[in-house]
């Protein structure tokens, strides 16, 4: 096994021995950067069923930023097809917001305003095709733990996510039809089994938390071969480090996955992402290495998993665009 894990036992709390200072961070609710969308993507009948054309120029997208309740960050990401799509700013405030990222970081005053509008040409997709766009904002992401003795985010560098945009393609992309980008995409065998009995949902009957368990979906990283373990950091060892991407619950779908390291996609295997197929009713487990001797000492460490078929069934809540809980990530080969 490659690298050194912190164990966080559910029986005692986490944050117990933190300082005054990291209490205060992971107690305190962050100041958020609300994104109000300005294009008009959505269904006066059906709200929920948004769409978006592609007729061979860059798509936009408007929107106005604020920051009404104090100083904040947030880092803005796209997902076509569970495929991290780069954009850029139309009106950038430097060089690199107009420039193609996977990530663009944003920061606003208190009740600071700022209007933006993205641009990006789909990664994926032939004329007739209907890809899924996801949007993903990734709240208070430029904290990091100070060190393995106070490894928790609290409620930094979460993701808030969205439901499936319909991105209807009336040209082609520059890349693969989204089937074949499926058929082509790198994958991980994953080893399913039963959920455990002791991973159920609590309360209710044992029918009832049967069920609930097997409908419910979980996403957590773990060491390798032991998945009830939870961890709060993960220590490199000469600069690698070997998890597992443990999935519990939902229905039959495959996910394309990406691993971000500091908000930003992280080869896997010498790949930007990789697709599992789950089971209803199963646990999957997907083994990862990652090679991280060129990151800083103290990283952010997450993945995130896009379901990739159906999207009337994504819709209606049958699979789910989720991350996994974050992880202090310690490059052993760099120093602080």
């Amino acid at each position: 096994m490659l690298g050194t894990f912190g164990i966080c036992f559910a029986e005692t709390d986490p944050f117990a021995e933190n300082d005054a200072q990291a209490e205060d961070i992971l107690a305190q609710t962050i100041p958020q950067i609300w994104m109000y969308p300005k294009t008009k993507t959505w269904d006066d009948d059906d709200p929920l069923d948004t769409r978006i054309r592609y007729v061979g120029e860059p798509v936009e997208l408007a929107y106005e930023l604020v920051a009404p309740d104090g100083d904040a960050n947030a880092a803005y990401i796209l997902f076509a097809d569970g495929i991290v799509q780069p954009y850029r700013l139309a009106d950038p405030a430097d060089e690199a917001e107009g420039i193609d990222a996977p990530v663009h970081f944003f920061r606003l005053k208190k009740n600071e305003t700022r209007e933006i509008t993205i641009l990006f040409d789909p990664v994926v997709g032939k004329k007739g095709d209907t890809v899924g766009l996801y949007f993903a904002v990734v709240i208070g992401p430029l904290y990091v733990p100070p060190d393995k003795e106070h490894p928790g985010y609290g409620h930094f560098s979460e993701l808030a996510t969205s439901n499936p945009t319909r991105l209807i393609m009336e040209a082609d992309s520059r890349g693969e039809s989204a089937e074949d980008a499926l058929a082509a995409a790198y994958r991980i065998p994953a080893v399913t089994q039963p959920i455990p009995e002791n991973q159920w949902r609590p309360g209710g009957t044992f029918e009832e938390r049967a069920e609930e368990s097997l409908r419910m979906w979980t996403n957590y990283l773990r060491p390798i071969g032991e998945p009830q373990v939870p961890i709060a950091y993960i220590e490199a060892e000469n600069g690698t480090v070997q998890f597992q991407l443990l999935r519990t619950g939902g229905t039959s779908f495959s996910y394309r996955t990406t691993v971000f390291v500091n908000h930003e996609p992280i080869a896997v295997d010498g790949h930007p992402d990789f697709v599992f197929d789950a089971e209803y009713g199963m646990e999957t487990s997907v083994p990862i290495t990652l090679d991280v001797s060129s990151y800083p000492r103290r990283n952010t460490l997450y993945a995130v998993t896009v379901p990739v078929g159906d999207l009337t069934r994504i819709r209606m809540g049958e699979a789910s665009f989720m991350q996994s809980e974050r992880l202090l990530l310690i490059n052993d080969l760099a120093e602080e």
